[in-house]
């Protein structure tokens, strides 16, 4: 009996059923809260593995809208300036010819090189664009280390399609390669010392000394970088070797900056180009005691800086309170950073602070216009700090919300007072310009210009060729350019009738040097028209206007 019980327990087990296999397909089918919750992890996931391509994506279409940007335009007075500096002969020459300038001779000797190989508007414009595009990238590597992945994709959509930034760095301007120099300076310092490397030291100290080679206004980031840098010294977050190397580079820095400004900048102190700046178009920039207190300027000056990044009044008085929330998080310790550190704060507010200290001594123009563009990536990256928090740190959020919202940004963005209109700078207008000149019947003989017209109608009709320039009076001077001889006022955008009086003037100082007919080349600072107007006694080009004086 008992052997046959075992048998028929035996057999019971054989036969019983295996269990059903698992079914992942249906699972994964299941729309309930937890299928949804885990696609949102697994698209997290792939979202922080691919997060590279994502920036580079971004990269990619700022480099498109920069050079969209660049194509549509001829160059502007300022453009033209910098450009007439680069087509001088020989590095000698172009030195000195930028010492008009207050910005340093890296990007004059650049452009200097380019000239042998291209003439274009778009081609010129080529080392901002690609500075421009590249500066998000940098800016992810630098916020992503420092403050998490889901602050440093956030901080570089800011940087990539800012309307404002977009523009800057379709330009033949300094500012975008400058401001690339800096970003690149501030990742090289945080690896430096997260790293302990001597390394990321020296390349933090190259790309410090190129920016101030680029621009001297980098005086003001090296002077914040280099009270962030020794707080973390004291705090012996270095070894001594390398915190010798790092004071190696503060004294180049300023070393720098002191032959600079024996050689340069001394010489621009009190001049007719810096007082015009200071009294007109930058003076809401400078601090004035006898009409405002310290708060309302640095609350003014800073609800425009954001205004101007953000390329619109309202969203950058928003932000500001989005900067301040991001900093307060970091010292809140809520920022997603390894260890809770709260002194990178210090690197995001003390630009800001030596910036606005510079406007209140009124020896630099703290506000919103390009000067201070720099400041954007320290401005993006403290708003990207709030918004990753906002979104937990997810990136399968914030990348969302910015492919929602930058459509949304570009389309409300506020044209800036200092930005000539595309459509009133066309290439077309120049042509019209360009042809309508020489086909005056009798031929011009005399062309009178202004400081803010003047380098536009040097390049475009004397192609940089003019002859040596004779000074007439306190204001005014001449030169020979092809087939003209052109009378300049020294003076930025006078009234259409201080021509005429100013070659009166000059005749009675010369009376055969400026022969009729005598014609009036201007550049409009409130134009009217897109169209082509072309009459006897004057033609109007968009911003460009032609007016005759005599006979």
């Amino acid at each position: 009996m008992p052997n046959s019980g075992k048998r028929k327990n035996k057999r019971v087990a054989i036969a019983e059923p295996p269990p059903p296999p698992k079914q992942p397909a249906a699972v994964a089918s299941d729309p309930g809260p937890n299928a949804i919750g885990r696609w949102f992890e697994a698209a997290e996931s792939w979202l922080v593995a691919h997060v590279g391509s994502v920036v580079c994506c971004i990269v990619a279409a700022g480099l498109y809208l920069r050079f969209v940007t660049a194509g549509g335009t001829y160059f502007h007075s300022d453009e033209a300036w910098i450009l007439l500096t680069a087509m001088k002969s020989g590095l000698g020459n172009v030195y000195r010819a930028g010492l008009v300038h207050n910005y340093g001779p890296l990007m004059n000797f650049a452009l200097h090189f380019l000239t042998f190989f291209g003439g274009s508007e778009r081609y010129f414009r080529m080392p901002g664009i690609l500075a421009g595009a590249l500066t998000p990238m940098v800016a992810y590597r630098w916020v992503a280390d420092t403050f998490g992945k889901g602050a440093g994709l956030a901080a570089a959509c800011i940087l990539g399609f800012s309307p404002e930034l977009v523009i800057l760095s379709a330009q033949v301007r300094h500012y975008a390669v400058h401001t690339f120099f800096i970003v690149c300076s501030m990742y090289c310092l945080e690896r430096a010392f997260r790293e302990r490397s001597a390394k990321w030291m020296r390349l933090f100290g190259a790309a410090l000394l190129l920016a101030l080679l680029t621009m001297y206004m980098s005086a003001w980031f090296t002077a914040a970088a280099g009270v962030y840098a020794l707080v973390r010294i004291l705090r012996k977050e270095l070894p001594w070797r390398l915190a010798a190397e790092w004071a190696a580079i503060q004294v180049a820095a300023a070393g720098l900056m002191a032959v600079a400004w024996a050689t340069h900048l001394r010489g621009l102190v009190g001049s007719p180009a810096e007082l015009y700046a200071r009294q007109n178009w930058l003076r809401a920039s400078y601090y004035h005691p006898e009409s405002q207190g310290p708060f309302d300027f640095l609350s003014a000056a800073t609800g425009r800086l954001f205004g101007f990044v953000f390329a619109n009044a309202r969203v950058g008085t928003w932000m500001v309170f989005v900067f301040l929330a991001g900093i307060g998080l970091i010292l809140w310790g809520k920022a997603g950073m390894p260890g809770r550190r709260r002194i990178p704060a210090l690197s995001l507010v003390l630009p800001f602070v030596v910036t606005a200290a510079a406007g209140l001594l009124a020896v630099y123009p703290y506000g919103g216009t390009r000067h201070d563009s720099f400041l954007c990536v320290f401005m993006a990256a403290g708003a990207s700090v709030a918004v990753s928090f906002a979104a937990q740190g997810r990136l399968v959020v914030v990348l969302p919300a910015a492919m929602c919202l930058i459509p949304l940004w570009i389309g409300a963005a506020e044209p800036h007072v200092l930005d000539d209109l595309p459509s009133l700078s066309t290439h077309q207008q120049m042509a019209g310009m360009l042809d309508y000149l020489p086909a005056r019947t009798p031929p011009v003989r005399t062309v009178v210009v202004d400081l803010y017209s003047a380098p536009a109608f040097n390049y475009y009709v004397c192609r940089g060729t003019t002859g040596e320039s004779q000074r007439l009076g306190p204001y005014l001077s001449t030169c020979r350019c092809a087939d003209y001889q052109i009378l300049t006022l020294e003076t930025w955008a006078p009234p259409l009738r201080a021509y005429a009086g100013s070659l009166t003037a000059a005749r009675a100082i010369t009376p055969n040097l400026f022969p009729d007919p005598a014609w009036v080349f201007y550049i409009s600072l409130t134009p009217w028209t897109t169209e082509n107007h072309r009459g006897v006694k004057d033609g109007t080009f968009g911003k460009l206007e032609l007016h005759r004086l005599s006979p």
